[in-house]
């Protein structure tokens, strides 16, 4: 099964680097049969990594110990929905749900999008694939990368137990045997991963030079659902957090919550600055700059919970995974900031601001409130690894600093979000501001 196992990666694998090669050959040269073609490829990396969850989850649930994952996130006297859920529970494991998901997603958006219908799909096939590949690169076995590989059998990861008989698995953690396990993870995954695609669809925008609002109307109902799950998936987290880890709360300003919250509140920007797009032609820059600050946050969240840059109750242990993360990165980064600047004049905003109080404005700010407070949460859960880098002090940042830090301004941001719509669009009269936010201004 372990070899089935590894194969079904490895099929996964090539797959993939032909929906990234292929696609890129295709969307360059406009040969839409070679579209085709790696399109398919990232149907075929689909099917192969969930028939390597299914074969994952079975030896889970036959309780096969030769398997170092299955050792170490199972025991007898787990119940089968945890050792479902054990999937999502290890390093390995989870990066292989990751790329499932994200394998789901994208055959569902190529296919619904069409191959070849408009001029973003074939670049988003290659996009899509090789961030698809960087996944698969991560979880295969030998001679490839063997770096978090889920099949990898318990005598080669613990050389010492070669001959020994192994009868009970090391279990799940007890803090992780709740319903909210089963749950909570897989929402915040598919709001992670679901980030792919319209960062797919602004890369494609920026490549194939289609850069007027249809990548935003294309995109739009992706950006929305996995906004939406993501926030659920927060929430859950939430409330898991205050049954099982006795924080006398929902939150506590802990990295990987934070990590999960500061790409919602980029989506939460990107998603209300589209409109003055679409209405008024104006925020074009800002729209692409925030779209993929969203997708980078979301890879930046999965390298802190799996680099241990960062000490959390939801990290996972260290290992190489964090420094490949760095790199993946680091090559998104610079390949989006080259194209934002070389399409920089072409995003030039089709009108411009007429007035300070207007509701362009007002959204706006709204936006800058968004990405202010993302930034204060992101320099408060960086500290402490700045600190030991530059001092070798080891500090923690606490819920005093977030709070007094945030909240003033979660409360400005609450105020343009109640006044915003009541201003009328480029410029509002002192009269229209009193007749329209005068009653609500004194109560």
């Amino acid at each position: 099964m372990t070899s089935f196992g590894e194969f079904l990666i490895g099929v996964a694998l090539f797959a993939s680097f032909w929906a990234t090669v292929g696609g890129l050959f295709g969307a360059f040269t406009k040969k839409p049969e070679l579209s085709a073609s790696a399109a398919r490829g990232i149907h075929v990396a689909t099917a192969s990594s969930i028939l390597a969850a299914l074969v994952l989850i079975k030896l889970m649930l036959v309780s096969d110990y030769s398997v170092a994952y299955v050792w170490k996130y199972t025991s007898n006297s787990l119940g089968t929905p945890y050792k479902i859920a054990a999937l999502w529970a290890g390093q390995s494991g989870s990066l292989l749900f990751w790329v499932l998901i994200l394998g789901g997603l994208s055959s569902w958006c190529i296919t619904r999008e069409g191959t070849v219908r408009t001029g973003l799909t074939p670049h988003m096939i290659w996009i899509l694939g090789s961030i698809s590949l960087f996944f698969f690169i991560l979880i295969s076995p030998p001679p490839f990368a063997n770096v978090a590989n889920p099949f990898q059998l318990l005598h080669e990861a613990f050389p010492d137990s070669i001959g020994a008989t192994v009868t009970e698995g090391n279990g799940l953690n007890p803090q992780l045997q709740n319903y909210w396990m089963i749950i909570h993870p897989p929402m915040l995954y598919i709001g992670y991963v679901g980030m792919s695609i319209p960062f797919a669809f602004a890369i494609a925008a920026l490549v194939s030079g289609k850069i007027d609002t249809e990548w935003i109307k294309a995109s739009r109902v992706w950006t929305m659902s996995f906004w939406t799950i993501l926030g659920f998936g927060i929430v859950l987290g939430g409330r898991w957090a205050y049954v099982e880890l006795g924080w006398g709360g929902y939150w506590a300003w802990d990295p990987v919550e934070n990590a999960s919250f500061m790409p919602w509140l980029i989506a939460t920007a990107f998603i209300h600055s589209v409109i003055i797009e679409e209405q008024r032609g104006m925020l074009r820059r800002w729209n692409i700059f925030l779209v993929m600050a969203t997708f980078l946050m979301c890879i930046f969240g999965t390298f802190i919970t799996r680099s241990g840059l960062i000490d959390s109750v939801h990290s996972f242990s260290q290992s190489s995974v964090g420094t490949v993360f760095i790199w993946f990165m680091a090559a998104w980064l610079l390949i989006s900031a080259y194209l934002f600047f070389y399409r920089y004049e072409d995003l030039k905003p089709k009108r411009k601001f007429e007035a300070l109080f207007s509701r362009e404005s007002a959204f706006l700010f709204q936006n800058l409130f968004l990405v202010c407070i993302c930034a204060a949460i992101l320099w408060g859960t960086l500290y402490p690894a700045f600190s030991e880098w530059t001092t070798g002090e080891k500090i923690t940042v606490t819920a005093p600093y977030f709070n007094r830090v945030v909240i003033p301004l979660a409360l400005a941001l609450f105020f343009l979000i109640g006044s915003g719509p009541l201003i009328s669009w480029r410029a509002a009269s002192w009269n229209s501001l009193m007749r329209n936010l005068g009653i609500s201004a004194v109560l």
